[in-house]
This record gives structure tokens, sequence and C-alpha cells, in this order.
């Protein structure tokens, strides 16, 4: 008796879920069905709007291109009277320019004329300024030979006196060392032994300050 109930509520359960199962595909498909309407309508209008821009665009194309052709032809138009003024002023200038030309061709004719006179007048100036600038140059080149060579013969001179100076002060201080010099010290007073060696001393000491300044 349970089992038959069981099976009984099984099939209620199933029934019902299977209707469940059914209601909500039914759903899904009108939801579907809906949502492909309102895209079909969606792009029915994008395709509407879009042949809309589309004319429009032609149709603002179209009178940009008049614009742009009126605008063109009045340019031409200015552009040929204005060439027209231009070749007229240009026959004008041509005139003018034939007869500047002529006087500036007479005007530098002249000019180079006195350009090569002056530029003769230039290398001659600049010739003479060269030859009066080597004679300045050898005047003092043998100046200032002369005024060396006769440093060289005073300083060759000084140092032979020196040298023959110092060749005597040598020779007094030889003799100086073979004198013999005593001193005698006593309180508050000193003395020479010898007397006349008073002077080798002072020799002495004024040779080796000359010694040491040299």
């Amino acid at each position: 008796m349970n089992r038959i109930e069981n099976e009984r509520k099984q099939r209620e359960e199933y029934n019902e879920r299977e209707k469940q199962y059914k209601t909500l595909m039914k759903e899904k498909e009108e939801s579907e069905e809906k949502m492909c309407e309102e895209m079909k309508r969606e792009r029915e209008e994008w395709e509407k709007q879009k042949l809309e821009e589309k004319t429009r665009r032609e149709e603002e194309d179209e009178k940009r291109r008049e614009k742009e052709q009126r605008v063109c032809d009045e340019f031409n138009q200015r552009l040929k009277q204005e060439r027209e003024r231009m070749e007229r002023e240009k026959e004008d200038l041509q005139s003018k320019h034939e007869e500047e030309e002529n006087k500036m061709k007479i005007l530098m004719e002249r000019l180079n004329r006195e350009k090569e006179e002056l530029m003769k007048k230039n290398v001659q100036e600049r010739q003479n300024q060269d030859k009066e600038r080597k004679r300045r140059e050898e005047e003092f080149k043998r100046e200032n030979e002369k005024h060396q060579t006769e440093t060289q013969d005073e300083m060759r001179r000084e140092r032979e006196t020196f040298k023959h100076e110092k060749e005597e002060m040598r020779q007094e201080t030889e003799k100086l060392k073979s004198t013999t010099v005593r001193w005698k010290i006593s309180p508050g007073q000193s003395v020479l032994n010898d007397p006349c060696d008073f002077s080798a001393v002072v020799k002495v000491a004024v040779l080796r300050l000359l010694l040491t300044d040299f």
C-alpha cells in the first residue's frame, strides 16, 4: 500500500516538474520572440535612420559642391582679371626696367673704371707700405743684432773681470791662510800677538763677505 502511494506521489511530482518545465520553456520562447521582434524593429529603425542620414549627407554634399563651384568660378574670374591687370603692369614695368637697366649699365661701367683705378692705387700703396715695413724690419734687426752683440761683449768683459777679481781674492786668501793669527784674550781686553796682523784680519773678513755675496 505504501509503495503504491509513493509511486503515485512520484508521478505527481514528476508531472508537476514537467508542467513547470513546459511553462518555463514557453515563457522563454515567448521572451525570445519578443526580443527578436524588438531587435527587428530596432534594426528597421536603424536602417531607416541610416538611409535618412545618407540622404541628408548627399543633399549636403550636393549643396557644398554647388557652393564650392560658385566660389571656384568667382575665384577664376577674379584671377583672370588680376592676370590681365598684371600683364598690363608687366608691360609698363618692362619698359621702365629697360630704361633703368641702361642707366645701371652706364653706372656700373663708371664704377668699374673707378674700382680699377682704386685697386691700382691700393696696390701701389700696399707695395710702398711693404717696402717701408721691410726697411724698418731690417733696420730693427740690425739694431737688435748690434744691441745683442754689445750686450754679449759687455757680459763677457764683466765675466772676465769678475773671474780676474775672484782669482785675486783666492790668491789673497791663500796668502792670508799661510799667516798665523793668534788672539790673546783677557778680562775686558782683546789684543793681537802681532799688531801688524790686524789689517790681515780685516781683509779676511771683507773677503768672506764678498765671497758670500757672490
